[in-house]
């Protein structure tokens, strides 16, 4: 319900993603981590969570792509290392 009222709130579909990722749901949580990282595509936290939900999904090369663009935002990030 969050969501419906406040559809360009990047946090919201960062959380949502996180969430979805932990219930192995990889599609819907690629869908929303792209959505954060649409909204802001400034934050390293987001692109890395993408990452790791598309290497979930069976994407390395995509989940490589996105923790580059993690460590572009924030050389210094160790996760996506």
């Amino acid at each position: 319900k969050l969501l419906a009222g406040n559809p360009s709130n990047s946090d919201l579909h960062a959380r949502l993603g996180d969430v979805l990722y932990r219930g192995g749901n990889f599609p819907a949580a690629i869908a929303h981590h792209r959505r954060a990282a649409d909204l802001a595509p400034n934050d390293p936290r987001t692109w890395y969570n993408l990452g790791l939900a598309l290497n979930a999904a069976g994407d390395p090369a995509d989940a490589e792509a996105a923790c580059r663009t993690a460590l572009a935002l924030r050389p210094d990030y160790p996760e996506p290392h």
